[in-house]
Formats: structure tokens, C-alpha cells, sequence
């Protein structure tokens, strides 16, 4: 049995693999979270937590504040944790696994370095091989070879295959789950530079956003990339974006029926044991990285086929995919960058969001603006012009532009 640190998003792709079964409670920092349910899970504060631990295994499932977790636990005398990986995306199920690898066929395991997810690995094996037996290892000798059928290495960033007589198959597990997500990517490749030199607009869901504008978009046939509840504005429009891109998993689960029918294209991220080809057979499927950053700025990919980086707004996402696509002039639209600082809703439409998930968002504010300095910087050094067409609101890292005016000088329709 574990604990879970962190009721996050990459807490519900944890959930699904390593199992709710096996999780006696979610540990969290915000106040406003203990004593609510997460996904079913109760979930306690830290102090709650130390005066009910009895030596289970920690799993740091707050992927970004793991270094923050770690140094907290290691204040309080819990040294059994491991720090989950960011699995809510390009990560495989159990089943998958065992199906990848053909484990069925092979009765002895030796794991090195073996974690949570090894146990949990080779605790669905048994299931379906109950003649199969593992040990965990700490390191490599001739034993593991003559007595193993298969090592599995966990171990990040290394490579056995050199080390080992060959008389046993090595699994190099992180290495191996990389390249098998690849494939998952491919699609993307036929959107390299699909629009090159073309202008496009980035619609945020701002307070600011009016159908008129959308409608002159559309009028002017200009490309356009929508997100999240954007639909929500089709009852008062003819316009229709023609790219749509969705991040969160929650808003994911919401939206399919409202996207899976509709005449654009869709771009999701690869969320962890969600078969979106089942739900949306014609979405394209990316893979967004989830990393802390030392600088504070996030990296900038122009590689929408190997993957996208998160800035906490789907907004960067939609940032590095347009450059993929060759853009070379782009404008913000409903970007309001307002937490309700105006006396206004959040958003173009009452009730969008509920006001607690705000709250929370409000906290990453500053990691959010430096999302939008890091896009500006990729896009100065590449020449490429990144502009602000929002009426009012509070994001000020590119240059402003009147609405009206880009359609006054626009010369290069599709």
C-alpha cells in the first residue's frame, strides 16, 4: 500500500496504473484540498499524514514540486519515497507492457533498481504467469545472467546491453518506453511547415473575446487555432476555428462529445490510459513534456512531433504548434491574462471555469507570464512575429496591435 504527495494532474494518471486499490490516502499541501475526495481518495494534510505513517512507501506524484516533497519528507524522517515520473504521457499501461515485451513467455526477472513500478509490473505478471518469480538487484554480475531469463534496468539514462553475457534479455525499461512512444507521434510529421509564411490566430477565452471578432476572422478566411470550451461561442458565430487543441485531462473528458463530431481538426494531449483514437478517431495525439526549469523559463520546442513543452496555459502549447506549422505571423486574440483583475469574469462566458480552479491557477501567474517571455524570446532569435491583438487585459510581453487594423493591411489570404 502507498501514500500518494499530490492531488496534481499527473496524480490521475498514477491512480489508473498503479491502482486506487493500493492507496491508502493523497497527501496534499493545499489547505483547500485536505478533507476533500480525489477521484475517491481522501485527502489528508502532511501533519495528518505523519501521525498515521508506519513506514509505507511515499510516491511523489506532484511531478513539478518534487524536489520541494522530497526535502519536506526528508525534514520529517520519511525516506521511503520515490518521485513518480511525469506518466501522463508517452507512458504504457501494465497490460501494454507485458504485451510490448512478450513477459508471458519468460518465468524469472531480475530488476535492477527495481521501484513501484517494477512491483507493480511484475504483480500484474503473476496474474496472468503465476509461475514467474523476480528479485530485485542493486547490481550486475554473472549470477543475474545464469539464473534470469530477463533483467529489467530502471535505472534512468543507462544502457546494460555492454555489460551482460548475452545469455539473457535485457530490457532498458526507460529507453525502451521512450522508443515505443514515438510511434504514437508520426501523424504530426504531416503538419510540418503545413502553413509556412502564413499569418494565424491563437484564440484565448478571455473576457475580451466578442463573436464579431471571430466572425471577421472567418470572413477574411484567416486561419485560426481554438481551445478548451471555445465551443462554447459556436451558438453566436459562423466562424469555426480550424485547429483545436486541448491539454487537460478534466476539460478533455468534458469536451469529447462536444469536439468528436466537429468539421476541425483536433489536437489532444496523450493522456494516460485514455484511448482517444477511441473516442476521437481523427485526433492527432501529442506528447507535452512536464518539467521544472532551473532558469524559471521553459524551453521552446519547434518539434511538435517529438513533443511540446508545458508553460501552464494551454496558450504555449499553441504557441510552439504554430511555429511547427511554419507560421511566421501570429496573433493573440482573447488573451486576457486576467485572474478576474477588472472586475470581470475570467472568461468570455459566465460560469466558464469554476472559481476555485482559478483561484488555484492564480498561484502559477508568474510562471505563466514567463512561458509567454520564453515564446517571445524562441521567437525573436527566428525572426518570427508574435503579436497582441487582445483588447485590454493585462499580458504585456508582445507587441500591441489594433484588431481592425491587421485585416486593413492583409494581403495574404489562404
Amino acid at each position: 500500500m502507498y501514500y500518494f504527495f499530490g492531488a496534481s494532474l499527473n496524480c490521475y494518471a498514477a491512480l489508473r496504473f498503479f491502482g486506487k486499490e493500493n492507496v491508502i490516502a493523497i497527501i496534499d499541501n493545499n489547505d483547500r484540498k485536505v478533507g476533500t475526495l480525489y477521484e475517491g481518495i481522501g485527502v489528508i494534510s502532511f501533519d495528518d499524514f505523519l501521525s498515521k505513517w508506519t513506514g509505507e512507501t511515499v510516491i511523489i506524484t506532484a511531478f513539478t514540486a518534487s524536489r520541494e516533497i522530497v526535502s519536506q519528507l526528508e525534514a520529517n524522517n520519511v525516506n521511503n519515497y520515490f518521485e513518480c515520473p511525469y506518466i501522463g504521457a508517452g507512458f504504457f499501461s501494465c497490460q501494454e507492457m507485458i504485451e510490448m515485451w512478450n513477459l508471458t513467455q519468460y518465468d524469472s526477472f531480475a530488476i535492477l533498481f527495481g521501484n513501484p513500478i517494477s512491483d507493480t509490473l511484475m504483480a500484474e505478471l503473476k496474474k496472468v504467469n503465476s509461475n514467474c518469480s523476480f528479485k530485485n538487484i542493486l547490481h550486475i554480475n554473472a549470477g543475474c545472467c545464469a539464473v534470469s531469463d530477463v533483467i529489467i534496468n530502471m535505472k534512468e539514462n543507462s544502457d546494460l546491453d555492454e555489460l551482460l553475457c548475452g545469455n539473457c534479455k535485457v530490457i532498458n525499461f526507460w529507453s525502451d518506453i521512450a522508443h515505443k512512444a514515438e510511434s504514437r507521434y508520426l501523424p504530426l510529421l504531416k503538419y510540418k511547415n503545413i502553413h509556412m509564411g502564413e499569418k494565424c490566430f491563437l484564440i484565448g477565452n478571455g473576457p475580451s473575446l466578442l463573436p464579431s471578432d471571430l466572425d471577421k476572422i472567418a470572413s477574411h478566411d484567416m486561419i485560426s487555432i481554438g481551445c478548451n470550451r471555445i465551443y462554447l461561442m459556436f451558438p453566436n458565430t459562423h466562424w469555426k476555428p480550424d485547429y483545436y487543441v486541448v491539454i487537460d485531462e478534466n476539460m478533455y473528458r468534458e469536451v469529447t462529445e462536444e469536439i468528436s463530431n466537429c468539421d476541425f481538426t483536433v489536437f489532444v494531449k496523450d493522456f494516460f490510459g485514455i484511448d482517444i483514437k477511441k473516442d476521437n478517431g481523427s485526433a492527432n495525439v501529442f506528447r507535452m513534456f512536464d518539467k521544472r526549469y532551473q532558469s524559471g523559463y521553459p524551453d521552446f520546442s519547434d518539434d511538435f512531433s517529438n513533443g511540446v513543452y508545458a508553460g501552464r496555459t494551454v496558450m504555449y502549447v499553441m504557441l510552439q504548434m504554430a511555429v511547427y506549422m511554419g507560421f511566421k505571423e501570429i496573433y493573440l486574440l482573447g488573451v486576457d491574462f486576467s485572474w478576474g483583475e477588472d472586475g470581470k469574469d475570467t472568461h468570455f462566458c459566465k460560469n466558464y471555469m469554476d472559481d476555485n480552479i482559478v483561484r488555484d491557477f492564480m498561484k502559477y501567474k508568474g510562471e505563466t507570464y514567463n512561458a509567454y517571455i520564453a515564446a517571445k524570446r524562441y521567437a525573436d532569435v527566428y525572426n518570427i512575429k508574435i503579436y497582441n491583438a487582445t483588447r485590454g487585459g493585462h499580458l504585456d510581453v508582445f507587441e500591441r496591435v489594433n484588431f481592425e487594423e491587421i485585416f486593413d493591411t492583409n494581403k495574404n489570404k489562404r
